[in-house]
């Protein structure tokens, strides 16, 4: 009689490699990096599938058997974002190298990591003071019983990502990522053993808070620093956009090419704040003026590093304001877009993610 002991989802975990050639793949092995994954979803959902043939006319009733199309990934989680420190000019970081394979290119200058939007084409990964994006090799490992395991792999892996940062939380950020199919495998179950494959040296330490924030809003009309209150629920869409490229000249794609990252549209920003004379004059009042606000906020690491992440929209314009309640008091909830002046094409534009480890 077949094995049917159900298989405990709590050994299960998704590690990763930055890709040395964009779409080959990367074996899981010990060094591939654990991502402290939630709520993860490894889907082959895009393509054509099983195409159906229903309307096939053969003189009888049903369906005839579908013809086999097009499959690829899709690939979400929630991760934490831990303080994880950094060597120059290495890219250290787990979360920064997700970031890469969102389309970010990373700035190191020996004391600080700046990630921001880029129009640099996907490429091979070649971490150094500036490394460019690239896609990923991602796995998500089934640790059964260390007899009979189990694992999705997708490769040319590249994403989209959303920041969280909900007061009293932890900071995380959501990835949704699109893959390859690897070997012409949806489920790879050769090897039998693979509880040593992931290292788990970034996960020691504590992950960032959302709490005693430093926040910065101010009017970019007047310069003036606006008084913020009660910030709950910062929500931040980077607004890449990860396209299908169907191949059907590929061997062993099913028939799609590597996604590229591109920046059609703009980060957006969704977040909430008590109702208080400043804001009154600075956000509602302005909504209709069209004004932008640079918006800075700054967590500290738990633990005594000193480490930093600053989030940074340097022109921020509001598209949104509703009146709402929180806990028996008046709140705005507020979205808005980063914007930039026409022409300008300088790094820091739109937005920056600022990671200070020295």
């Amino acid at each position: 009689m077949a094995n049917a002991v159900v298989r405990q989802n709590k050994l299960h975990k998704l590690v990763f490699d930055p890709e040395a050639t964009l779409g080959t793949f990367e074996a899981p092995d010990a060094s591939s990096l654990v991502i402290p994954a939630e709520n993860v979803s490894f889907t082959p959902s895009r393509g054509t599938r099983i195409i159906s043939r229903t309307s096939l006319l053969d003189g009888y009733a049903g369906d005839v058997s579908g013809a086999v199309g097009t499959w690829a990934w899709t690939l979400g989680f929630d991760s934490e974002v831990h303080d994880t420190d950094n060597v120059q000019d290495t890219l250290v970081p787990y979360w920064g190298k997700l970031l890469v394979g969102c389309g970010f290119k990373a700035v190191d200058n020996g004391t600080t990591l700046t990630f921001s939007p880029t129009t640099t084409e996907i490429g091979n990964y070649s971490a150094g003071a500036t490394t460019n994006p690239a896609g990923m090799s991602i796995s998500y490992l089934h640790n059964n019983n260390e007899l009979s395991d189990t694992a999705h792999q997708a490769r040319g892996c590249t994403g989209v990502a959303t920041l969280n940062m909900t007061t009293g939380e932890r900071f995380m950020m959501n990835f949704a990522f699109n893959g390859l199919v690897v070997d012409d495998e949806l489920i790879k179950t050769d090897d039998p053993n693979i509880s040593a494959f992931g290292s788990y040296a970034q996960l020691q330490g504590s992950p960032f808070v959302v709490k005693n924030m430093t926040c910065t809003f101010t009017d970019n009309l007047t310069s003036t620093g606006v008084t913020v209150v009660a910030l709950n629920s910062l929500t931040i869409n980077t607004g890449a956009e990860t396209p299908d490229v169907t191949n059907a000249c590929g061997s062993g794609d099913y028939g799609f090419a590597v996604s590229p990252v591109f920046w059609n549209s703009s980060p957006t920003v969704n977040f909430t704040i008590a109702d208080t004379n400043s804001t009154d004059d600075y956000i509602f009042q302005r909504f209709f003026s069209g004004d932008t606000f640079n918006i800075s906020v700054t967590l500290t690491a738990i633990g005594g590093s000193g480490n930093t992440i600053e989030v940074s929209l340097p022109s921020v314009q509001f598209e949104d304001v509703s009146l709402g309640e929180q806990n028996g008091y008046s709140t705005y909830t507020i979205s808005g877009k980063a914007v930039r002046a026409v022409g300008d094409g300088t790094d820091d534009a739109l937005m920056q993610i600022i990671y200070t480890y020295a």
